[in-house]
């Protein structure tokens, strides 16, 4: 039975919590207020609404890669042969290979080895090219900055998409907007009412070319910027839960044909590293 690895900031305004398990940030407490949703914690420390039997989303921040969202036929075509590819990718199921914690900072290391089966709820999945995600979590003043870095371990060029899915608490009577802070249109609006969307099992809207967002949540105010490029948000109706995606590639489920075509993949030399981060500021209610 594990609990959660902790770090607080230096004004001990801000604590952070990595479960050692699945390495999701699982605890985002500003001023001892809870923003996260608790899904992906150990099963012994959910509240009784984060459990399975209550329905609710069992993650709470989970890695996209290589891809974004689903792919069609639920595989993907690399120099002519065919992995199968579940939603997100196979890096949401890679479990931590090493956890390194300071004072203010928590690392996590993910690997896989072409090839290697992945095991997911659909199955096993399988990917053409190796690769290494390093997750680096710091408290630095009021904001938690999430830095990845993805080194291609492989000697071919490897194409992919990369993602962070964290889930906040919302109160299912929420009223409010989120809000987009770059000065871009995203469909033709500015702002998303929750209420349009509760006729909906889900509803997921895709903030075209915006990597800042506002949101109010049940603890206070959100903020998340990233240099990834795009934003998805994402609500299932029937549940407390809003997650704010920052995404490198809009998602492109009907693209056939070889993988590095999708539309937005992105590509890394071997034994190169690409570095992306995505910052969230929490602000607790008073």
């Amino acid at each position: 039975m594990s609990d959660l690895i902790e770090i607080i900031n230096k004004e001990g305004t801000l604590r952070a919590g990595i479960n050692p398990e699945n390495g999701q940030l699982c605890s985002l407490q500003r001023d001892g207020q809870e923003f996260m949703w608790g899904g992906g914690k150990p099963e012994h420390l959910k509240a009784p609404h984060e459990k399975k039997e209550a329905g609710g989303w069992q993650n709470s921040a989970i890695v996209m890669f290589p891809i974004i969202g689903l792919a069609k036929n639920n595989s993907v075509t690399v120099d002519g042969v065919q992995y199968k590819m579940p939603r997100h990718g196979i890096a949401r199921y890679l479990l931590p290979t090493d956890i390194a914690v300071g004072k203010h900072s928590i690392g996590v290391k993910r690997e896989y080895h072409c090839g290697a089966p992945v095991e997911t709820p659909s199955g096993f999945a399988r990917f053409a090219t190796s690769f290494a995600i390093y997750e680096l979590y710091d408290l630095t003043g009021n904001s938690l900055e999430v830095t990845f870095n993805i080194l291609n371990r492989s000697d071919e060029l490897m194409s992919y998409a990369l993602g962070y899915h964290p889930a906040f608490k919302l109160p299912l009577n929420m009223g409010g907007r989120l809000r987009t802070l770059d000065r871009k249109q995203l469909h033709g609006a500015k702002s998303w009412h929750f209420g349009q969307i509760s006729k909906f099992s889900y509803a997921t809207l895709i903030l075209d070319a915006i990597t800042q967002v506002k949101c109010p949540v049940k603890a206070g105010t959100l903020k998340v910027k990233s240099d990834m490029g795009h934003t998805m948000a994402w609500r299932p109706s029937d549940q407390p839960v809003i997650s704010l995606e920052s995404i490198t590639a809009l998602p492109a489920p009907e693209h056939t044909g070889e993988f590095a075509g999708r539309p937005g993949n992105r590509e890394i030399r071997p034994g190169s590293i690409v570095v992306y981060q995505v910052k969230i500021t929490p602000t607790a209610t008073a």
